[in-house]
């Protein structure tokens, strides 16, 4: 008489199973991972839609002027666009609103499809003017990078449409504190470049001076005719001589040193301008600007090469 098998699983079979399981969830979970996330920006992507729509329907109907800092997430009137799933519903308003439109018309935004209405942004106060405004869009770190697992955020633009972008656009001038900034501002971007090399000592040299004038009188106009479409990077090269080196910068070569001005397109260098005024003896307040003048239309110029498509 046999004796009775036992119905029971043995354990090299529990762990086959649990071997097939442990697998299949290896799959599937960066699936539904995906799944998920791509659920949290069709949401945050439709929020955003309707912040950027509820703006341009305000501009329509007051004067074609975008609302204020101060006053945006008041005037969107619906509260629950201010929402993302990614942050969670404790996060009453999880955008942020750009400070270079607001108050603006809408004659004065030259590139409606780049500039940028709302984008997920992390909350702030700030005082503008004297008066307080909560969540806006002045600095980089404004933005957060808060989809695509970490690598992109999404911002709605003055034409209507929303989209992922895994770079910030150049909006504003980025002094760098460091040869790695550098690399990542100057080198590891999709946009053309321009990057201006200067220095602060020596203040009774010519380099010095000339150095000053670019900075007072003529970086900003560079930077605000060429805002969304170049990034424009500013080195202090007293703190930095290893970029000197890299670059072949000589301080105090009236050919080579500063201020010098190197155009880069996709990380690689396509033009520069060095050097200061060799001999400015007896030169008065209008020869340093007609020096200026000169220099805006040369930089113009060699900005054209770097920005063809």
């Amino acid at each position: 008489m046999h004796a009775s098998r036992s119905t029971g699983f043995t354990l090299i079979e529990l762990l086959v199973v649990i071997a097939i399981i442990a697998i299949l969830a290896s799959i599937l979970f960066p699936v539904f991972s995906r799944a998920r996330e791509k659920a949290r920006m069709s949401s945050c992507t439709s929020n955003q839609r309707q912040i950027a729509m509820a703006v341009l329907m305000y501009v329509q109907e007051n004067n074609e002027k975008f609302p204020t800092a101060d006053a945006i997430w008041n005037d969107i009137g619906n509260q629950a666009i201010l929402k993302c799933l990614t942050k969670g519903k404790s996060v009453s308003n999880a955008f942020v609103y750009n400070l270079y439109i607001a108050g603006k018309s809408m004659g004065q935004i030259n590139y409606s499809e780049r500039e940028i209405v709302s984008a997920d942004g992390v909350p702030n106060t700030r005082d503008i003017n004297g008066v307080s405004a909560t969540n806006v869009l002045s600095a980089p770190a404004d933005f957060e990078f808060r989809h695509d697992f970490g690598l992109s955020f999404l911002a709605s633009f003055c034409d209507g449409h929303v989209a992922p972008m895994k770079e910030i656009p150049p909006m504003w001038v980025i002094d760098v504190e460091s040869a790695a900034e550098f690399d990542r501002e100057a080198l590891q971007t999709s946009y053309p470049t321009l990057a201006y090399f200067y220095t602060t000592t020596n203040s009774a040299t010519p380099e010095n001076q000339y150095c000053r004038l670019i900075h007072d009188q003529l970086l900003m106009d560079i930077a605000a005719q060429y805002r969304l479409l170049a990034k424009i990077v500013t080195v202090n090269g007293d703190k930095y001589p290893e970029l000197l080196t890299r670059y072949n910068i000589t301080p105090g070569s009236d050919t080579a040193g500063y201020p010098t001005f190197i155009f880069f397109s996709k990380g690689v260098e396509q033009d520069r301008m060095s050097g200061y005024p060799a001999d400015t003896t007896g030169w008065t307040d209008d020869d340093w600007q007609i020096e200026l003048s000169l220099c805006k239309a040369q930089i113009q110029q060699k900005m054209k090469g770097i920005l063809q498509p």
